[in-house]
């Protein structure tokens, strides 16, 4: 994630680059959404049926942000941030790059058929951020991504 607005490409590899997580994966639910997914996928597809059979949301559980990682950003939960004393400002301030928040859901698995969804919230700041899906399948051992599905932009 890359938002010139925020910081000089440069920046990002001699500065602290952060990005917050919640401490939790939020709940997946996609009953509000349901029908909208359903029409960005094709009819025909076995990712129609998934979304279609998908009846009861997945709780949220507890997310080890260390076990998150992206080249040379830090995913750090909102607790660590505020522990480490880190500026809640959007951008570079100093030689720190706060990327923003990011919420993850947990992610709805049917594990017969290597099928998998979830939705990633993303704060920038200001009028940078986004929602979406994302489909992903299993191929061997990997999970591999699928598609997106934008549900907002802002």
């Amino acid at each position: 994630i890359y938002c010139p607005r925020c910081a000089n490409k440069q920046d990002f590899d001699t500065s602290n680059v952060l990005m917050v997580v919640t401490e939790s994966f939020s709940t997946l639910d996609i009953k509000q959404d349901k029908k909208y997914l359903l029409s960005q996928v094709d009819k025909n597809s076995i990712y129609y049926s998934f979304i279609k059979s998908i009846k009861k949301p997945t709780p949220s559980r507890q997310l080890p942000a260390d076990s998150i990682k992206q080249q040379n950003i830090k995913f750090i939960t909102k607790k660590e941030f505020d522990r480490n004393g880190f500026i809640h400002r959007y951008g570079k301030s100093g030689k720190q790059i706060l990327l923003g928040y990011f919420d993850f859901s947990r992610i709805y698995i049917d594990n017969a058929k290597g099928l998998g969804l979830c939705k990633i919230n993303w704060v920038g700041g200001g009028t940078c951020g986004y929602d979406k899906y994302f489909l992903i399948y299993r191929e061997n051992d990997n999970w591999k991504l699928y598609k997106r599905i934008w549900k907002g932009v802002y």
